[in-house]
């Protein structure tokens, strides 16, 4: 998987636009995922402050990471 896929992926799941930002953070609390400086960065945005910050050399790993997390906060809402 890549980051071209997450927001087709989004779209299936049904996740709300407002919970998450593909690139840089464009919507305040909201999962972000995105490439800096050669490497992938997945996090929770929040009136500016980056938290939970995770970092992953390889896209793939770091999609696989933002859907996990994404999926997990969704399905607790389901619950």
């Amino acid at each position: 998987m890549n980051i071209s896929h997450i927001g087709h992926e989004m779209a299936i799941l049904n996740i709300p636009s407002n919970a998450f930002s593909i690139g840089d953070p464009t919507q305040d609390e909201s999962l972000c995922i995105r490439e800096k400086n050669g490497y992938w960065e997945v996090f929770y945005y929040e009136r500016g402050i980056k938290t939970g910050l995770r970092i992953f050399k390889e896209e793939h790993e770091a999609c696989e990471n933002f859907l996990f997390i994404i999926k997990s906060w969704f399905m607790q809402l389901k619950n």
